[in-house]
């Protein structure tokens, strides 16, 4: 498996996989997406490999509460390659930042989940081989609940349900 890099957003993620990334428009000023390399650690697992601090809310403004990530092919507009839920609902006060050290994320596939144990939602399909890990396709969303749905479940293979 290989690294894949992106840009991790921050943001909602509702119901039905839309993601929606906090904006300096609604509110987060000084909001920027920032760049994440994914490594892996470890058999169908990929981590953060380095600390990721995003910029330091501007004063007087606390950014929305946010309670996703995401992880985009360019630092603005581009496309969504993955976004997952968090727990708790976190708030960036002004003048504080949110900083994520080396490790914090942790996505594992075949079934993919984040570190916090929900579900990841991608949109291109994953790939675990020696040479790539996202490869370009339409727009494809896998979920836990299609693969719930299968019959026949082999936990060592990714299912894409297309359709």
């Amino acid at each position: 498996m290989t690294p894949y890099s992106g840009y991790l957003a921050l943001g909602n993620l509702d119901d039905s996989g839309l993601f929606t990334e906090l904006t300096v428009a609604g509110g987060a000023a000084g909001y920027a997406r920032q760049a994440i390399t994914l490594a892996p650690a470890g058999a169908g697992s990929l981590v953060n490999s380095a600390a990721i601090d995003f910029p330091i809310a501007t004063k007087p403004y606390i950014w929305p509460s946010f309670r996703a990530y995401a992880v985009f092919d360019s630092a603005s507009a581009g496309n969504r390659q993955m976004a997952w839920r968090l727990g708790n609902p976190i708030v960036v006060a002004a003048g504080d930042r949110h900083r994520l050290k080396a490790g914090d994320v942790e996505l594992n596939f075949p079934i993919p989940t984040s570190s916090l144990g929900t579900e990841v939602l991608l949109s291109q399909t994953f790939t675990i081989s020696p040479d790539k890990v996202l490869t370009t396709l339409p727009v494809v969303t896998m979920t836990q609940a299609a693969y719930d749905a299968l019959v026949t479940k082999d936990p060592t293979t990714l299912y894409v349900i297309v359709g």
